[in-house]
Protein backbone atom coordinates (compact mmCIF):
# COMPACT_ATOMS: atom_id res chain seq x y z
CA UNK A 1 0.00 0.00 0.00
CA UNK A 2 2.92 2.33 0.79
CA UNK A 3 4.75 1.96 -2.88
CA UNK A 4 1.49 2.42 -3.96
CA UNK A 5 0.70 5.89 -2.66
CA UNK A 6 4.35 6.46 -3.41
CA UNK A 7 4.19 5.99 -7.03
CA UNK A 8 0.74 7.74 -7.12
CA UNK A 9 2.46 10.60 -5.44
CA UNK A 10 5.21 10.13 -7.70
CA UNK A 11 3.21 10.34 -10.65
CA UNK A 12 0.96 13.06 -9.88
CA UNK A 13 4.19 15.44 -9.37
CA UNK A 14 5.52 14.84 -12.59
CA UNK A 15 2.10 15.53 -14.07
CA UNK A 16 1.92 18.74 -12.51
CA UNK A 17 5.69 19.92 -13.34
CA UNK A 18 5.38 18.70 -16.54
CA UNK A 19 1.76 20.74 -16.95
CA UNK A 20 3.60 23.71 -15.77
CA UNK A 21 6.45 23.50 -17.93
CA UNK A 22 4.30 23.42 -20.99
CA UNK A 23 1.94 26.47 -19.64
CA UNK A 24 5.65 28.52 -19.29
CA UNK A 25 6.46 27.51 -22.72
CA UNK A 26 3.16 28.88 -24.21
CA UNK A 27 3.03 31.65 -22.47
CA UNK A 28 6.50 32.54 -24.08
CA UNK A 29 5.32 31.71 -27.11
CA UNK A 30 2.26 34.00 -26.89
CA UNK A 31 4.45 36.97 -25.40
CA UNK A 32 6.94 36.56 -28.20
CA UNK A 33 4.13 36.35 -30.89
CA UNK A 34 2.38 39.54 -29.18
CA UNK A 35 5.75 41.48 -28.79
CA UNK A 36 8.47 39.95 -30.34
CA UNK A 37 9.37 42.75 -32.44
CA UNK A 38 12.74 43.47 -30.89
CA UNK A 39 13.40 39.94 -29.53
CA UNK A 40 16.66 41.27 -27.07
CA UNK A 41 15.08 43.19 -24.58
CA UNK A 42 11.96 40.52 -24.08
CA UNK A 43 14.75 38.27 -23.53
CA UNK A 44 16.12 40.52 -20.85
CA UNK A 45 12.36 41.44 -19.73
CA UNK A 46 11.74 37.69 -19.17
CA UNK A 47 15.53 36.95 -17.20
CA UNK A 48 14.11 39.60 -15.09
CA UNK A 49 11.12 37.85 -14.24
CA UNK A 50 12.76 34.69 -13.13
CA UNK A 51 14.97 36.91 -10.93
CA UNK A 52 13.32 39.69 -9.19
CA UNK A 53 9.95 39.82 -7.56
CA UNK A 54 8.52 43.41 -9.02
CA UNK A 55 6.97 43.26 -12.04
CA UNK A 56 8.12 44.31 -15.45
CA UNK A 57 6.40 45.47 -19.18
CA UNK A 58 6.93 41.77 -20.07
CA UNK A 59 5.53 40.53 -17.04
CA UNK A 60 1.85 42.55 -17.21
CA UNK A 61 1.98 41.29 -20.81
CA UNK A 62 1.92 37.65 -19.59
CA UNK A 63 -0.55 38.73 -17.12
CA UNK A 64 -2.69 39.50 -19.84
CA UNK A 65 -1.93 36.14 -21.73
CA UNK A 66 -2.84 33.96 -18.22
CA UNK A 67 -4.63 35.22 -14.99
CA UNK A 68 -2.92 32.24 -13.50
CA UNK A 69 0.53 32.73 -14.41
CA UNK A 70 1.39 33.69 -10.13
CA UNK A 71 0.87 29.99 -9.28
CA UNK A 72 3.66 28.86 -11.79
CA UNK A 73 6.68 28.43 -9.22
CA UNK A 74 9.16 30.50 -11.95
CA UNK A 75 11.97 29.93 -8.83
CA UNK A 76 12.02 25.95 -9.97
CA UNK A 77 13.00 27.29 -13.42
CA UNK A 78 15.74 29.22 -15.33
CA UNK A 79 15.65 30.68 -18.75
CA UNK A 80 19.08 30.23 -20.78
CA UNK A 81 19.21 32.20 -24.05
CA UNK A 82 21.63 31.12 -26.89
CA UNK A 83 22.83 32.83 -30.34
CA UNK A 84 24.37 30.73 -32.99
CA UNK A 85 25.19 28.30 -30.01
CA UNK A 86 26.92 30.80 -27.41
CA UNK A 87 25.38 31.79 -24.25
CA UNK A 88 24.28 35.15 -24.70
CA UNK A 89 22.12 35.67 -21.32
CA UNK A 90 20.75 33.49 -18.21
CA UNK A 91 18.18 33.91 -15.49
CA UNK A 92 20.78 32.32 -12.99
CA UNK A 93 23.72 30.14 -13.19
CA UNK A 94 22.73 28.15 -10.72
CA UNK A 95 23.54 25.21 -13.11
CA UNK A 96 26.37 24.68 -15.04
CA UNK A 97 25.14 25.61 -18.28
CA UNK A 98 28.17 26.73 -20.75
CA UNK A 99 26.81 25.25 -24.32
CA UNK A 100 23.72 23.69 -25.29
CA UNK A 101 24.37 19.89 -25.29
CA UNK A 102 24.62 21.10 -21.41
CA UNK A 103 20.98 21.75 -21.45
CA UNK A 104 19.69 18.34 -22.41
CA UNK A 105 20.73 16.56 -19.19
CA UNK A 106 17.67 18.42 -17.25
CA UNK A 107 14.22 19.09 -17.83
CA UNK A 108 13.57 21.79 -20.67
CA UNK A 109 11.62 23.41 -23.34
CA UNK A 110 13.15 24.63 -26.57
CA UNK A 111 11.91 28.00 -28.41
CA UNK A 112 13.73 28.71 -31.84
CA UNK A 113 14.21 32.13 -33.67
CA UNK A 114 15.81 32.32 -36.73
CA UNK A 115 19.59 31.89 -35.49
CA UNK A 116 18.51 32.22 -31.70
CA UNK A 117 17.70 29.64 -29.13
CA UNK A 118 15.85 30.20 -26.00
CA UNK A 119 15.41 27.41 -23.43
CA UNK A 120 13.01 27.12 -20.41
CA UNK A 121 15.31 24.79 -17.46
CA UNK A 122 13.71 23.07 -14.98
CA UNK A 123 15.80 22.94 -11.68
CA UNK A 124 17.72 19.61 -10.94
CA UNK A 125 15.90 17.83 -7.98
CA UNK A 126 12.78 19.89 -7.46
CA UNK A 127 10.44 17.47 -8.02
CA UNK A 128 12.44 14.81 -6.01
CA UNK A 129 12.41 16.77 -3.13
CA UNK A 130 8.83 17.49 -3.36
CA UNK A 131 7.91 13.97 -3.90
CA UNK A 132 9.62 13.30 -0.47
CA UNK A 133 8.60 15.69 1.07
CA UNK A 134 4.89 14.74 0.19
CA UNK A 135 5.60 11.18 0.91
CA UNK A 136 7.11 11.65 4.47
CA UNK A 137 3.90 13.96 5.60
CA UNK A 138 1.71 11.38 3.98
CA UNK A 139 3.46 8.11 6.12
CA UNK A 140 3.68 10.60 9.18
CA UNK A 141 -0.11 11.66 9.27
CA UNK A 142 -0.67 7.52 8.49
CA UNK A 143 1.71 7.22 11.30
CA UNK A 144 -0.27 9.13 13.69
CA UNK A 145 -3.70 7.77 12.55
CA UNK A 146 -2.49 4.36 13.13
CA UNK A 147 -1.19 5.47 16.56
CA UNK A 148 -4.69 6.81 17.10
CA UNK A 149 -6.31 3.80 16.03
CA UNK A 150 -4.28 1.55 17.93
CA UNK A 151 -4.93 3.58 20.80
CA UNK A 152 -8.70 3.21 20.27
CA UNK A 153 -8.25 -0.27 19.65
CA UNK A 154 -6.26 -1.02 23.14
CA UNK A 155 -9.14 0.88 25.07
CA UNK A 156 -11.50 -1.39 23.76
CA UNK A 157 -10.45 -4.38 23.96
CA UNK A 158 -8.52 -3.48 27.39
CA UNK A 159 -13.01 -2.73 28.29
CA UNK A 160 -14.25 -5.72 26.47
CA UNK A 161 -11.60 -8.52 27.74
CA UNK A 162 -11.00 -7.05 30.81
CA UNK A 163 -13.51 -10.05 32.19
CA UNK A 164 -11.67 -12.65 29.95
CA UNK A 165 -8.06 -11.57 31.56
CA UNK A 166 -10.43 -12.21 35.24
CA UNK A 167 -11.46 -15.33 33.69
CA UNK A 168 -8.08 -16.33 33.44
CA UNK A 169 -6.95 -15.59 36.78
CA UNK A 170 -10.25 -17.18 38.27
CA UNK A 171 -9.18 -20.80 36.51
CA UNK A 172 -5.68 -20.43 37.10
CA UNK A 173 -6.41 -19.96 40.59
CA UNK A 174 -8.56 -23.41 40.69
CA UNK A 175 -7.52 -26.76 42.51
CA UNK A 176 -9.01 -29.65 43.23
CA UNK A 177 -10.18 -28.60 46.32
CA UNK A 178 -11.84 -25.26 45.09
CA UNK A 179 -14.19 -26.12 41.98
CA UNK A 180 -16.80 -23.33 42.74
CA UNK A 181 -18.14 -21.40 39.93
CA UNK A 182 -16.78 -18.47 38.63
CA UNK A 183 -19.13 -15.28 39.46
CA UNK A 184 -20.62 -13.94 36.61
CA UNK A 185 -18.30 -11.05 35.29
CA UNK A 186 -19.63 -11.29 31.10
CA UNK A 187 -20.13 -8.33 29.70
CA UNK A 188 -21.08 -9.46 25.98
CA UNK A 189 -23.29 -12.24 24.92
CA UNK A 190 -20.03 -14.32 23.74
CA UNK A 191 -18.11 -14.16 27.23
CA UNK A 192 -21.10 -15.01 29.24
CA UNK A 193 -21.66 -18.27 26.68
CA UNK A 194 -18.00 -19.04 27.89
CA UNK A 195 -18.43 -18.47 31.47
CA UNK A 196 -21.41 -20.84 30.82
CA UNK A 197 -19.24 -23.64 29.39
CA UNK A 198 -16.29 -22.88 31.91
CA UNK A 199 -18.94 -23.55 34.73
CA UNK A 200 -20.13 -26.49 33.30
CA UNK A 201 -16.74 -28.48 32.71
CA UNK A 202 -16.06 -27.29 36.56
CA UNK A 203 -19.44 -28.41 37.44
CA UNK A 204 -18.43 -32.03 35.52
CA UNK A 205 -15.30 -31.90 37.29
CA UNK A 206 -16.70 -31.37 40.41
CA UNK A 207 -18.74 -34.58 39.78
CA UNK A 208 -16.31 -36.85 38.51
CA UNK A 209 -14.30 -36.05 41.44
CA UNK A 210 -17.23 -36.38 44.04
CA UNK A 211 -17.87 -40.18 42.09
CA UNK A 212 -14.20 -41.05 42.79
CA UNK A 213 -13.93 -40.18 46.23
CA UNK A 214 -17.32 -41.57 46.73
CA UNK A 215 -15.64 -44.99 44.53
CA UNK A 216 -12.14 -44.78 47.08
CA UNK A 217 -13.95 -44.69 50.29
CA UNK A 218 -16.62 -47.29 49.25
CA UNK A 219 -13.97 -49.32 47.76
CA UNK A 220 -11.95 -49.18 50.89
CA UNK A 221 -15.07 -49.70 53.45
CA UNK A 222 -15.95 -52.96 51.16
CA UNK A 223 -12.11 -54.11 50.74
CA UNK A 224 -11.82 -53.45 55.10
CA UNK A 225 -15.07 -55.86 56.00
CA UNK A 226 -13.34 -58.60 53.78
CA UNK A 227 -10.11 -57.99 54.97
CA UNK A 228 -11.21 -58.33 58.06
CA UNK A 229 -13.25 -61.46 58.42
CA UNK A 230 -9.88 -63.01 56.46
CA UNK A 231 -7.43 -62.11 59.43
CA UNK A 232 -10.10 -62.94 62.22
CA UNK A 233 -11.22 -66.09 60.40
CA UNK A 234 -7.07 -66.99 60.06
CA UNK A 235 -6.74 -65.98 64.18
CA UNK A 236 -9.95 -68.56 64.86
CA UNK A 237 -8.23 -71.12 63.20
CA UNK A 238 -5.31 -70.82 64.49
CA UNK A 239 -6.24 -71.04 68.00
CA UNK A 240 -8.88 -73.51 67.46
CA UNK A 241 -8.14 -76.99 67.85
CA UNK A 242 -11.77 -78.53 66.91
CA UNK A 243 -11.60 -80.11 63.33
CA UNK A 244 -15.10 -78.37 62.46
CA UNK A 245 -14.84 -75.30 63.99
CA UNK A 246 -11.28 -74.72 62.02
CA UNK A 247 -12.99 -75.66 58.70
CA UNK A 248 -15.72 -73.65 59.25
CA UNK A 249 -13.34 -70.47 59.82
CA UNK A 250 -11.26 -71.41 56.83
CA UNK A 251 -14.54 -71.31 55.04
CA UNK A 252 -15.07 -67.73 56.19
CA UNK A 253 -11.56 -66.65 55.21
CA UNK A 254 -12.12 -68.19 51.60
CA UNK A 255 -15.21 -66.35 51.52
CA UNK A 256 -13.73 -63.12 52.61
CA UNK A 257 -10.88 -63.61 50.04
CA UNK A 258 -13.69 -64.42 47.04
CA UNK A 259 -15.57 -61.45 48.18
CA UNK A 260 -12.16 -59.10 47.84
CA UNK A 261 -11.53 -60.84 44.85
CA UNK A 262 -14.87 -59.86 43.44
CA UNK A 263 -14.58 -55.94 44.64
CA UNK A 264 -11.19 -56.16 43.01
CA UNK A 265 -12.21 -57.53 39.58
CA UNK A 266 -14.87 -54.73 39.43
CA UNK A 267 -12.29 -51.81 40.11
CA UNK A 268 -10.45 -53.80 37.26
CA UNK A 269 -13.18 -53.59 34.96
CA UNK A 270 -14.27 -50.23 35.28
CA UNK A 271 -9.91 -49.15 34.87
CA UNK A 272 -10.08 -51.10 31.68
CA UNK A 273 -13.36 -49.70 30.51
CA UNK A 274 -12.41 -45.69 31.24
CA UNK A 275 -9.09 -46.48 29.19
CA UNK A 276 -10.43 -47.78 26.37
CA UNK A 277 -10.53 -45.35 23.34
CA UNK A 278 -10.74 -47.99 20.51
CA UNK A 279 -12.84 -51.20 20.01
CA UNK A 280 -11.58 -53.94 18.21
CA UNK A 281 -14.90 -55.26 16.41
CA UNK A 282 -14.35 -59.22 15.71
CA UNK A 283 -16.15 -62.49 14.60
CA UNK A 284 -17.34 -63.65 18.06
CA UNK A 285 -19.86 -66.49 19.18
CA UNK A 286 -22.03 -65.65 22.01
CA UNK A 287 -22.39 -69.75 22.89
CA UNK A 288 -18.80 -69.76 23.41
CA UNK A 289 -18.28 -66.54 25.25
CA UNK A 290 -21.09 -67.75 27.19
CA UNK A 291 -19.61 -71.22 27.96
CA UNK A 292 -16.43 -69.80 29.61
CA UNK A 293 -18.17 -67.69 31.66
CA UNK A 294 -20.64 -70.34 32.91
CA UNK A 295 -17.50 -72.65 34.01
CA UNK A 296 -16.02 -70.10 36.29
CA UNK A 297 -19.58 -69.73 37.98
CA UNK A 298 -20.70 -73.22 38.46
CA UNK A 299 -19.28 -73.60 42.00
CA UNK A 300 -21.39 -70.55 43.16
CA UNK A 301 -24.63 -71.67 40.94
CA UNK A 302 -24.28 -75.28 42.90
CA UNK A 303 -23.25 -73.47 46.42
CA UNK A 304 -26.90 -71.83 45.77
CA UNK A 305 -28.56 -74.06 44.24
CA UNK A 306 -29.29 -72.16 41.36
CA UNK A 307 -30.21 -73.33 37.92
CA UNK A 308 -28.80 -71.59 34.64
CA UNK A 309 -30.48 -72.50 31.22
CA UNK A 310 -28.56 -72.09 28.32
CA UNK A 311 -29.79 -70.65 25.20
CA UNK A 312 -31.25 -72.97 22.20
CA UNK A 313 -29.56 -71.03 19.60
CA UNK A 314 -25.94 -69.62 18.94
CA UNK A 315 -25.64 -66.41 17.31
CA UNK A 316 -22.04 -65.07 15.37
CA UNK A 317 -22.48 -61.09 16.28
CA UNK A 318 -19.96 -57.92 15.62
CA UNK A 319 -18.72 -57.47 18.96
CA UNK A 320 -15.24 -56.44 21.07
CA UNK A 321 -14.73 -60.03 22.76
CA UNK A 322 -12.33 -58.59 25.65
CA UNK A 323 -15.79 -56.04 26.96
CA UNK A 324 -18.36 -58.20 25.97
CA UNK A 325 -17.15 -60.79 27.86
CA UNK A 326 -17.06 -57.99 30.98
CA UNK A 327 -21.06 -57.17 29.98
CA UNK A 328 -22.09 -61.32 29.90
CA UNK A 329 -20.61 -61.74 33.35
CA UNK A 330 -21.67 -58.77 34.68
CA UNK A 331 -24.93 -59.83 34.09
CA UNK A 332 -24.99 -63.14 34.88
CA UNK A 333 -23.22 -62.11 38.31
CA UNK A 334 -25.64 -60.04 38.84
CA UNK A 335 -28.70 -62.11 38.38
CA UNK A 336 -26.87 -64.79 40.99
CA UNK A 337 -25.81 -62.55 43.57
CA UNK A 338 -29.36 -60.72 43.49
CA UNK A 339 -31.79 -63.53 42.44
CA UNK A 340 -31.53 -65.41 45.55
CA UNK A 341 -31.19 -69.38 46.58
CA UNK A 342 -33.02 -72.15 44.35
CA UNK A 343 -33.54 -68.98 41.56
CA UNK A 344 -33.42 -69.75 37.73
CA UNK A 345 -31.11 -67.81 35.92
CA UNK A 346 -31.98 -68.07 31.67
CA UNK A 347 -29.76 -66.88 28.99
CA UNK A 348 -31.81 -66.39 25.62
CA UNK A 349 -30.33 -65.37 21.65
CA UNK A 350 -33.68 -64.31 19.93
CA UNK A 351 -33.00 -63.90 15.99
CA UNK A 352 -34.46 -60.08 15.46
CA UNK A 353 -33.12 -60.05 11.39
CA UNK A 354 -30.16 -58.01 11.48
CA UNK A 355 -29.09 -58.25 15.17
CA UNK A 356 -29.24 -60.55 17.55
CA UNK A 357 -31.37 -59.69 21.11
CA UNK A 358 -29.56 -61.13 24.23
CA UNK A 359 -32.17 -61.10 27.08
CA UNK A 360 -30.57 -62.73 30.97
CA UNK A 361 -33.65 -63.50 33.10
CA UNK A 362 -33.69 -64.45 36.65
CA UNK A 363 -36.92 -65.56 38.98
CA UNK A 364 -35.55 -63.59 41.99
CA UNK A 365 -38.14 -60.73 43.40
CA UNK A 366 -38.89 -58.21 41.58
CA UNK A 367 -37.09 -54.97 41.50
CA UNK A 368 -38.32 -51.43 43.00
CA UNK A 369 -39.87 -48.99 40.93
CA UNK A 370 -37.25 -46.65 42.35
CA UNK A 371 -34.12 -49.26 41.85
CA UNK A 372 -35.29 -49.49 38.30
CA UNK A 373 -35.13 -45.87 37.60
CA UNK A 374 -31.55 -45.50 38.73
CA UNK A 375 -30.18 -49.78 38.51
CA UNK A 376 -27.79 -48.36 36.24
CA UNK A 377 -25.94 -45.43 37.69
CA UNK A 378 -22.34 -45.95 38.64
CA UNK A 379 -21.88 -46.28 42.74
CA UNK A 380 -25.35 -47.11 43.27
CA UNK A 381 -26.81 -50.14 45.18
CA UNK A 382 -30.46 -50.52 46.38
CA UNK A 383 -31.30 -50.93 49.55
CA UNK A 384 -31.34 -54.65 51.35
CA UNK A 385 -28.82 -56.17 49.13
CA UNK A 386 -25.64 -58.31 49.91
CA UNK A 387 -22.38 -56.18 49.31
CA UNK A 388 -21.38 -55.15 46.54
CA UNK A 389 -19.38 -52.07 44.81
CA UNK A 390 -22.38 -50.60 43.07
CA UNK A 391 -20.69 -50.72 39.66
CA UNK A 392 -21.28 -54.26 37.55
CA UNK A 393 -24.45 -52.74 36.16
CA UNK A 394 -23.49 -49.47 35.64
CA UNK A 395 -19.91 -50.97 33.63
CA UNK A 396 -22.26 -53.01 31.45
CA UNK A 397 -24.33 -50.35 30.75
CA UNK A 398 -21.77 -48.38 28.95
CA UNK A 399 -19.81 -51.25 27.14
CA UNK A 400 -23.44 -51.42 25.78
CA UNK A 401 -23.19 -47.93 24.60
CA UNK A 402 -19.92 -48.71 22.87
CA UNK A 403 -21.07 -51.02 20.62
CA UNK A 404 -24.11 -48.93 19.89
CA UNK A 405 -26.70 -50.76 21.92
CA UNK A 406 -28.18 -49.92 25.10
CA UNK A 407 -29.19 -52.29 27.80
CA UNK A 408 -32.63 -52.15 28.73
CA UNK A 409 -34.65 -53.86 32.20
CA UNK A 410 -37.93 -54.82 30.42
CA UNK A 411 -40.67 -54.72 32.62
CA UNK A 412 -41.51 -57.78 34.97
CA UNK A 413 -43.22 -60.49 33.03
CA UNK A 414 -43.98 -63.96 33.95
CA UNK A 415 -42.01 -63.42 37.56
CA UNK A 416 -39.04 -62.61 35.60
CA UNK A 417 -36.61 -59.78 35.76
CA UNK A 418 -35.47 -59.56 32.43
CA UNK A 419 -32.39 -57.45 30.99
CA UNK A 420 -32.43 -56.99 27.09
CA UNK A 421 -30.03 -55.50 24.45
CA UNK A 422 -28.78 -56.24 20.83
CA UNK A 423 -26.15 -56.68 18.90
CA UNK A 424 -25.12 -56.60 15.24
CA UNK A 425 -25.02 -60.00 13.90
CA UNK A 426 -22.76 -61.58 11.25
CA UNK A 427 -24.54 -61.95 7.66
Amino acid sequence: MGYYSYEMIKFEINEVYDTKLNQMSKLVNHIIAYDGSQLTPLINDLTHIFTHSHQSRLESSLLFWSDSFEHLPASHFELYFFNQGKLISASSRQLPILKERDIYTYEFSKHDFEDSTLYIVELPHVREDIIFDLAMNYIIHITILLLILLCLVFVVLSKYLSPLTQFSFDIRDKNENDLSPIPDQATTAELHQLQHSINNLIFRLRKSLDREKEFTNMAAHELKTPLAIIRLSAENARKNDHVNSRKKDLDDAISGVDRANSIIKELFNLTKLDQTLYLNFEKVSVCNILNSIIDEFKPLLQARSQIFVHPINDAQVYADRSLITILFDNLISNAIKYSGEGSTITFNIRDCGMSACIVVSDSGKSIPDVTRERIFERFYRGQNVEPGTGLGLSIASNIAHLHGTKITLLPRNDDLNSFCFVLRKVV
